[in-house]
């Protein structure tokens, strides 16, 4: 699919090593605790910060 979208191969590779790495942890770092975690939601994130950014 991304080959036909005029994706280089290399980036197409490049991309399903980094999902590769992030599905098994390989990538993940940093663990999620309270010192790493806030209270606010994706939806919250998206709504009130993200969105507004990209409607102006």
């Amino acid at each position: 699919m991304f080959l036909s979208n005029g994706f280089s191969p290399d980036f197409v590779s490049n991309l399903i090593q980094m999902g590769t790495a992030m599905s098994t942890g390989y990538m993940n770092y940093q663990k999620r605790d309270e010192s790493t975690t806030t209270a606010t939601t994706a939806e919250e994130f998206a709504g009130e910060v993200y969105a507004p950014t990209f409607q102006r």
